[in-house]
């Protein structure tokens, strides 16, 4: 099996970006809740992921 490609921070930054015009787009109804829903979870991922990988993390003590 061929792993993917690991996405960077732009690439899930887009992709937040894509899912939330995807919503806007639909018509008021479950999918358009759906993808909504997705939307912030691919922005909350990157904000976790931002935090993660910012250089003032320190290791536990």
């Amino acid at each position: 099996m061929k792993p993917h490609p690991r996405p960077n921070r732009k690439d899930w930054e887009q992709i937040a970006e894509d899912l939330q015009e995807t919503a806007d787009k639909l018509p008021p109804g479950d999918d358009k809740e759906a993808a909504k829903r997705k939307a912030l979870q691919m922005r909350k991922a990157v904000e976790i992921r931002n935090w993660l990988t910012s250089p003032g993390m320190q290791p536990p003590r």
